[in-house]
């Protein structure tokens, strides 16, 4: 995934969604938002339809990731509720499943759970792209907070996702230099170094430490 997307990748773990904690949180150019929720072998499908609901508030597209061995157990509920499952073994690494031409639904994504996943100078930036101008620096955090909340709610759904997709794109992709220690560190480092990927200042100190 990291090769396919070199230079315009994101990726954020345990994410807060309503009542659900979305496993990862990936932004690509071709996809945008997109949720990954996993399953292991100890894991059932009970919750699945409850998460996926939640899900779907920030982004239309979710999908499932479960071990190789455990398609078979999901393929109903993944059906049922329209949501691919990627499979995964170590040999042959994550597969997906060929892609539907439906068209993009924004009916269950939710205005707000968009706002709030954007970061304060994210706001802005979307606010931007979108022709307002936002409140700045000169305003109080609180203050600048509110007034750009108000601003963002008033245009529809699939509007801000498309604005977020691409703010959050630009402002938090994976950098060149994060991208070359991660094709070199081990398993045990490169899950940390994606872990602290989103928050740039953490990332930036991380990289200098390992490169002196």
């Amino acid at each position: 995934m990291l090769s396919t997307y070199w230079g315009s990748f994101s990726i954020q773990f345990e994410y807060p969604i309503k009542d659900s904690w979305a496993d990862i949180i990936t932004v690509t150019e071709d996809i945008g938002i997109n949720v990954v929720e996993i399953k292991t072998e100890r894991d059932t499908p009970a919750r699945l339809g409850a998460q996926v609901s939640d899900y779907r508030r920030l982004t239309p597209h979710v999908s499932l990731l479960v071990g190789g061995n455990d398609t078979e157990r999901y393929a109903g509920v993944c059906e049922e509720l329209g949501v691919p499952a990627l499979t995964f073994s170590v040999l042959e690494g994550i597969q997906k499943p060929e892609p539907t031409p439906e068209p993009i639904t924004h009916a269950h994504t939710d205005p707000n759970t968009i706002i709030n996943y954007l970061r304060d100078k994210e706001q802005q930036q979307a606010l931007k792209l979108l022709g307002a101008t936002p409140a700045g620096p000169e305003t109080s955090n609180i203050i600048r907070w509110r007034r750009n909340k108000e601003l963002l709610s008033e245009y529809p759904a699939h509007v801000l996702w498309e604005a977020a997709s691409s703010v959050a794109l630009e402002s938090r992709h994976i950098p060149d230099y994060l991208y070359d220690l991660l094709m070199v560190a081990p398993a045990p480092l490169s899950a940390c170094l994606l872990q602290v990927a989103p928050n740039r200042p953490q990332c930036d100190r991380l990289a200098g430490l390992l490169v002196k």
